[in-house]
C-alpha cells in the first residue's frame, strides 16, 4: 500500500474506533479526512455544493454491497468477499473501501489474543465475537487491494473554499444518502461549525453530551441507517462482531439489538434520534 493510502487509512481511525465502542475525537485542526484534495473527480457529489437548495437526490447505494454481504454471510472471509464482490484487486466501491478500512483495525485486534482478551475481557460475550472476527479476518491483507474510492474532505473544503461552501456540500451529502464516510464527515462538519440542530435532534435524549459522545452516537446512527437500508448488519456481520468484541454482547444479536443492549439508555436514544433525523432529512 502506498504512503498516501496508509495516511488515508490512518485518517479514518476516528470512525473505526467509534464503531468499536471507544471514544475518540479529532480536533478542529485535524478534521476527519480520507482525501486531502477534496471530492474525487469521479465522485457523484463532486463540485455540487451550489445545488444544495434543489430537490433531494436519490439514495446512492453501493453496487458491491449486496454481493459482499451475501458472501460474508455464506462464510467467506473479508479478503475473499471483497475480491469477489469488487471483481478483483481494484476497489472503487465505497462500501468495499470502508469495509477494508474498518477491517484494517478490527482484524488486528481480533488476531491479538493477549491485548484483546486479557483479564476481565475473557468472557463468552466477547469470545464468540473474537471467533467470528477471526473467521472474517482470515488471510486479511489490505495491501492486496488498490483502493481508489475516496471520501469528501469537508475540513479541507472549508479551508480552501470557505465554510459556507463546505456546509452546503455537507447538507447536500446528508440528503443524498451517500456512503458511510461521507455521511460521517458531513455530520462532523455541521457539528463542528454549529450548523447541526443538536438541541432539536438530540437534546431530549439526556444530559448534554460532549463532542466525543456525540460523534460516537453519530457514527452508530450512520452505520445503523445504512444497515437498515442495505442490510449487512445481522448476527454474523462484521459490524456486530466488531462492536461486540469491544462491548460484549449476547451471541445472535443484530447490530441494533447490540446497541440497545450495551449502550447506556441515553446514548441509545441519541443514536435513535440521529438516525431518525437522517431519514427525515434525506426526504426533504
Amino acid at each position: 500500500m502506498s504512503i498516501t493510502k496508509k495516511k488515508a487509512f490512518a485518517a479514518t481511525l476516528a470512525v473505526v474506533v467509534a464503531l468499536l465502542g471507544y471514544f475518540y475525537w479529532t480536533s478542529k485542526d485535524t478534521p476527519f479526512s480520507t482525501d486531502p484534495t477534496g471530492p474525487s473527480p469521479t465522485d457523484p457529489l463532486a463540485g455540487a455544493a451550489s445545488s444544495v437548495s434543489g430537490p433531494a437526490l436519490p439514495a446512492i447505494e453501493s453496487k458491491a454491497r449486496s454481493s459482499i454481504v451475501a458472501l460474508l454471510d455464506s462464510g467467506m472471509s473479508i479478503q475473499e468477499s471483497v475480491a469477489a464482490g469488487s471483481g478483483g484487486r481494484e476497489v472503487n466501491d465505497p462500501y468495499a473501501a470502508s469495509l477494508l478500512i474498518k477491517a484494517s483495525v478490527a482484524c488486528g485486534e481480533s488476531m491479538d489474543a493477549t491485548n484483546t482478551l486479557e483479564g476481565p475481557r475473557v468472557d463468552a460475550s466477547r469470545l464468540w465475537a473474537r471467533e467470528r472476527l477471526t473467521e472474517l479476518c482470515y488471510g486479511f491483507d489490505e495491501t492486496k487491494f488498490n483502493v481508489s474510492a475516496s471520501a469528501i474532505d469537508f475540513g479541507t473544503m472549508a479551508k480552501r473554499q470557505g465554510e459556507a461552501v463546505a456546509v452546503e456540500e455537507a447538507r447536500r451529502t446528508l440528503r443524498s444518502g451517500a456512503g458511510y464516510f461521507d455521511m460521517y464527515g458531513a455530520g462532523q462538519l455541521l457539528m463542528e461549525t454549529g450548523h447541526f440542530p443538536l438541541q432539536e435532534v438530540a437534546g431530549a435524549a439526556g444530559p448534554e453530551p460532549g463532542m466525543p459522545e456525540l460523534m460516537q452516537a453519530w457514527a452508530h446512527a450512520v452505520t445503523l441507517d445504512q444497515c437498515e437500508r442495505y442490510g449487512g448488519c445481522g448476527p454474523k456481520s462484521f459490524e456486530v462482531a466488531a462492536f461486540c468484541l469491544s462491548m460484549g454482547c449476547k451471541e445472535g444479536v443484530t447490530f441494533v439489538e447490540a446497541l440497545r443492549a450495551r449502550l447506556p439508555a441515553e446514548d441509545f436514544r441519541r443514536v435513535q434520534a440521529f438516525q431518525r433525523w437522517i431519514v427525515v432529512n434525506r426526504g426533504t
